[in-house]
């Protein structure tokens, strides 16, 4: 197969997460955490539940990468 570069877009109303998915990809590859994280960051703002943030990521066959 051939490589094909392509672009992504996330589309969405107002206030339905966008910004959400993207501050979580930048924490998942972020070699440190700068941010700090607030009562308001929660979901219903309950701080005891925590969270947490897991990925799976693949790259195409011949992408040039190897584990």
């Amino acid at each position: 197969m051939e490589a094909v570069a392509r672009r992504d877009v996330i589309l969405g109303g107002g206030d339905v997460g966008k910004t959400a998915i993207l501050e979580a990809i930048a924490l998942l590859f972020s070699p440190v955490n700068p941010t700090t994280l607030s009562e308001p960051d929660y979901h219903d703002r309950d701080i005891e539940a925590g969270f947490s943030i897991e990925a799976v990521l693949c790259l195409p066959v011949g992408a040039g990468m190897s584990s």
